[in-house]
């Protein structure tokens, strides 16, 4: 029984569709996790209006997160890796979930690791002391 094979021009071309599908998807799963964090920011801010801190929401994020990796119960996790995560960056990150220090008056929160985001790159060591999350409930009216 003989084989047909492709033309290596029509392979080139299943490469090249296969190239674009791989792109959409990618891009898709960006606008998904793009829209997933806006709506993220709007809570937490909402949430920090209330009068709930900035350590409690991490704190709670950290909770949700231990439990769905829990939910495996020691057997490999299944499913597409995270984007832009190869399996050689995988042992350069902590196990742990890292404590938010910063947080703008907008409610984005950065841990003070890594190169500083925009909002708070313009300001030295020492300024950056007015975005410290210890100090924000403290500047927090209270309920009485």
């Amino acid at each position: 029984m003989a084989t047909k094979t492709r033309p290596l021009a029509s392979l080139d071309k299943v490469d090249r569709e296969l190239a674009q599908l791989n792109a959409q998807r990618e891009k898709l799963i960006r606008t998904q996790q793009d829209a997933i964090l806006h709506q993220l920011r709007i809570y937490a801010a909402k949430a920090l209006e209330c009068g709930i801190s900035a350590k409690a929401l991490a704190e709670e994020i950290a909770d949700v997160t231990r439990a769905r990796s829990q939910k495996t119960d020691g057997k490999p996790r299944r499913g597409r890796r995270p984007v832009g995560i190869t399996k050689g960056m995988r042992q350069t990150f902590s196990k742990r979930p890292v404590a938010m220090k910063y947080i703008s008056p907008e409610g984005h929160t950065w841990s003070g690791l890594g190169r500083a985001p925009g909002w708070i790159a313009g300001y030295s060591k020492e300024d950056r002391e007015q975005f410290l999350i210890e100090k924000l409930p403290a500047a927090l009216p209270s309920d009485n």
